[in-house]
């Protein structure tokens, strides 16, 4: 198609062409993938650093819906238990919330959003909802938390095509007695232990191989915990994959595997990076 030279165009020509040129950009729009998949995130793209995006917490999709209050607490829980992380990390890692964003599965984390979020430094994605006690004797419902360590699912699950390294995880906080399950909640390990294993991927593939071992140390150290309520079959393969990063990350470094005993280990974990 020919279009029309500068000097041919007139008024009327000009509006012609502009209304189909209108269309297509609309319809553009309307059709073009979005980034992040979901709802989008804003803040997950806007600064460098390594993120944890902290979707909303939902109520559940059947029964009666938990009280306000208690959406507003787990909220606070989530967005608190993240920047205590990231206090802990002396500003390394940042939580990003992300209102309004909730994901309904680990399919909503396809190869093309976790790639997004990958290269944008997210290591962790985590959201939270709440459905009815199965226990009719316990008040109060159930916590439920769904998290997505996006360097594993992406290198591993995708990349690898591993189908017991999927990345993704819930985890169910079920009162007990008198107790809530946000009580059960604010002593979880499980977050520490996720962030701590995406951090020690990403520092792999950036050739930090020291400043690995000592995220895979955190994290090893998070996963034997006995109040871990990671499921036993994901936690023992979290393990194996610890142990397998700790072997690759000190061949990277120029060491031996037999490094590994217990005893190195622990001086290992314990002597600063270089």
């Amino acid at each position: 198609m020919l279009l029309p030279t500068r000097k041919d165009f007139k008024p009327k020509q000009h509006a012609i062409w502009c209304v189909p040129l209108l269309m297509l950009g609309c319809l553009s729009a309307l059709t073009a993938p979005r980034a992040f998949g979901i709802n989008d995130c804003r803040g997950i793209g806007t600064v460098s650093d390594y993120k944890i995006a902290v979707d909303a917490v939902t109520p559940p999709a059947t029964g009666p819906a938990p009280v306000p209050t208690d959406i507003q607490r787990l909220t606070a829980e989530l967005q608190t238990q993240m920047e205590g992380i990231a206090v802990e990390e002396g500003g390394a890692i940042i939580a990003v919330p992300c209102a309004g964003r909730r994901p309904a599965s680990e399919l909503d984390f396809s190869r093309l959003v976790v790639e997004t979020l990958n290269d944008n430094n997210v290591v962790l994605e985590i959201w939270g909802s709440f459905e009815p006690s199965a226990n009719p004797a316990i008040s109060g419902p159930n916590a439920r938390l769904q998290f997505v360590l996006i360097p594993v699912r992406y290198y591993e699950h995708f990349l690898n095509s591993s189908q017991t390294m999927g990345g993704v995880y819930l985890i169910l906080y079920t009162p007990v007695g008198t107790g809530t399950a946000l009580a059960l909640f604010e002593k979880s390990s499980e977050l520490r232990a996720s962030v701590a294993l995406s951090m020690a991927l990403k520092k792999i593939k950036e050739g930090r191989n020291a400043l690995a071992m000592k995220y895979l140390c955190k994290a090893e150290t998070s996963l034997k915990q006995q109040n871990s309520r990671i499921p036993k079959l994901k936690r023992d393969a979290l393990l194996q994959y610890t142990r397998d990063l700790e072997a690759l990350a000190l061949t990277n470094n120029n060491k031996t595997a037999s490094l590994l005993t217990e005893e190195a280990k622990a001086n290992i974990c314990a002597a600063p990076v270089r």
